[in-house]
């Protein structure tokens, strides 16, 4: 028989009665304690109170990005497009190196333009000192999916499942049905959340690929522009760099995100 569920006060997750959440490990209250106490209605307050201050906390805290992508929210995509934009700035480092270098060789040579060389190494140097701190406001950022963690929490079920039956020989033959029905229980909600949020994570592929086409029309707009005389070559050289930079940028978040939701669905499958 199943045991029944109540709401942990620390999380807000459904758990079984017992004396400690399986999820948060906070002590559990019955509910006819908490019917003596009356405290269904702050409990709720509570946890929106908490979910929103939350979410205040994560938007004051999201790394900023030129790319927007219907359909998905803020900190998803920020989520991936900080793990590829970490890949193209270390990338843009071992540049920015390799030309310091290069200007270094160029300064011994005898009829070296000096004064030309300095000022662009002054240029790289606060290039490369924008580009750490970049690169530091990325790296602080908690970049995980909801995929990915519910991704997780589901293996951590399933991973407890099977140590289960591997001392079953061992329990009490109530022991093992109770902590199985537990285990169950608990597999079951984070399966329809995982299924829920793969299906979701195919849609921001889909409007993924859809932002890429966009910006690839705005880079060929600024090649006619170019060409028939609209624009510098100054000008169109550094939109050009800029726009194949988010390119990059895009690209390598559609390749996080097929990583996230290959990963889920393996996990499903197992």
């Amino acid at each position: 028989m199943s045991k029944a569920l109540i709401v942990c006060r620390k999380c807000g997750r459904e758990v079984p009665d017992g004396r400690f959440c399986k999820f948060c490990g906070n002590p559990l209250e019955t509910e006819e304690h908490i019917a003596v106490e009356d405290t269904g209605s702050d409990l709720v307050t509570d946890l929106k109170t908490d979910e929103t201050s939350m979410d205040e906390t994560h938007e004051v805290s999201l790394p900023e990005f030129d790319i927007e992508v219907d359909g998905m929210d803020h900190r998803s995509l920020a989520s991936i497009l900080s793990r590829s934009e970490l890949d193209v700035l270390q990338s843009d480092l071992d540049s920015i190196i390799e030309q310091t270098q290069a200007i270094r060789q160029a300064l011994n040579l005898d009829h070296a333009d000096k004064a030309l060389l300095k000022s662009r190494a002054e240029d790289l140097k606060i290039h490369f000192d924008a580009t750490k701190i970049r690169r530091a406001e990325l790296s602080d950022f908690d970049s995980k999916l909801k995929m990915e963690e519910s991704s997780e929490r589901l293996a951590r079920e399933q991973t407890r499942l099977e140590k289960l039956e591997e001392i079953k020989p061992s329990l009490d033959s109530e022991v093992y049905k109770e902590q199985r029905e537990e285990i169950l229980v608990s597999m079951k909600a984070f399966r329809h959340e995982l299924e829920a949020l793969v299906k979701t994570g195919k849609a921001w592929r889909k409007a993924l690929a859809k932002k890429r086409k966009e910006i690839e029309r705005n880079l060929n707009r600024l090649e006619a522009k170019h060409k028939i005389g609209d624009i510098s070559d100054s000008h169109y050289e550094s939109s050009k760099r800029h726009i194949e930079r988010s390119i990059r940028i895009l690209d390598g978040g559609f390749r996080i995100l097929e990583e996230v939701i290959e990963s889920a669905e393996q996990t499903l499958k197992a």
